[in-house]
């Protein structure tokens, strides 16, 4: 799996033998306990159409309802709850804006540029689909760094993208425009591509 790198991570290490529930990051804070604070600021994305439909995850990025999010997940997008605001399809990015919305939860961006083989990560989103409002979470590790990929979607249409973090965390279809996160629950990475044969 890849994400696109963002412009900031502080990293941490896993450290084993803690005794509180659910594996222990830098710091002594659980997986657990940084899913419940990074919840409230995922959102799971569905695009339909007359005829196709797409899901996927999204970052709110400001108390006013900004959300970040893969362009290739809202390519479908038409009339619905939120306005595109700017899409790059190049980069495979899109910005929507939640209408009405005010004092929602945000992300906090990290440092990708400090991310090295090895660091801890956390992967959040709408994975395949399943129960829309509950996003699935997944832990991993930095596999590698500045890999280019080609990626392919549904409609044959592909796109290369450059500087992406590889990452073990299982990223699903639907993860995409979710959550990369160090273990100190930043954002250092969108979810955007998922390994094929």
């Amino acid at each position: 799996a890849w994400a696109n790198n963002t412009s900031s991570t502080t990293v941490a290490t896993i450290k084993e033998g803690n005794a509180s529930p659910g594996a222990a990051l830098d710091g002594g804070v659980s997986i657990p306990n940084l899913v419940d604070r990074l919840l409230p600021a995922v959102v799971s994305i569905d695009v339909m159409t007359p005829n196709e439909e797409d899901e996927g995850s999204g970052m709110i990025i400001s108390s006013n309802g900004m959300v970040v999010t893969n362009y290739h997940v809202i390519a479908l997008a038409a009339a619905k709850k939120a306005t595109v605001v700017g899409t790059d399809q190049t980069d495979d990015v899109a910005l929507l804006h939640i209408t009405g919305a005010s004092n929602l939860k945000t992300v906090t961006f990290g440092n990708s540029d400090k991310a090295v083989v090895g660091d801890a990560v956390v992967a959040i989103g709408n994975a395949l689909g399943l129960s829309q409002g509950s996003p699935t979470v997944t832990q991993g590790i930095v596999s590698a760094i500045g890999r280019t990929v080609t990626a392919a979607g549904a409609s044959s249409n592909t796109e290369t993208l450059s500087d992406l973090i590889q990452t073990d965390a299982a990223i699903n279809p639907g993860n995409s425009g979710g959550p990369l996160v160090d273990t100190a629950g930043k954002v250092i990475g969108m979810n955007t591509a998922v390994a094929g044969t």
